[in-house]
């Protein structure tokens, strides 16, 4: 069939049935059906559309326009802010775990040997998904479960 640039979700209508068919394998399509299909498509392209024996016009829905990005040209200074110093302090004391963490996964995937899929010690699973990539997941271990109970 040719590609003439129909709508997506109508059916051109300028289909040779011939054509069609010897295209689609002869699979036994039924193309009064298509015709149908396609003199619908022509209600929805203008807007309208038919539903049993009436015709459906649309609603307005009211939606709010997204808002436009603004260009950031000006510096602020939140030292008055309480709650930005609370955050500021609890970013700044946990900036090192969180380097110390990016550290110790980079150091465990290059222990984990090639062709392994999971691996598992010290409370900790590695596993490798098929493609490549490295999760870690939090193990409960003996110890810790007995000091909870």
């Amino acid at each position: 069939m040719r590609d003439d640039g129909a709508a997506a979700d109508c059916v051109d209508q300028n289909v040779d049935g011939a054509e069609f068919l010897r295209h689609r394998g002869g699979d036994g399509v039924d193309l009064d059906r298509v015709e149908r299909i396609g003199a619908l498509c022509n209600g929805a392209t203008t807007g309208r559309s038919q539903r049993g024996y009436g015709v459906i016009e649309p609603r307005l829905v009211n939606v709010a326009a997204p808002r436009p990005r603004i260009e950031a040209v000006r510096i602020v200074d939140m030292s008055s802010s309480n709650s930005w110093a609370e955050f500021a302090a609890l970013f700044r004391s946990t900036r090192p775990a969180f380097l110390d963490h990016e550290r110790a996964k980079g150091e465990l995937k290059s222990l984990m040997p090639e062709d392994a899929k999971e691996v598992i010690g010290h409370g900790v699973r590695a596993k490798r998904s098929r493609s490549g990539a490295v999760s870690f997941d939090l193990l409960e271990t003996e110890a810790t479960r007995a000091s909870i109970q």
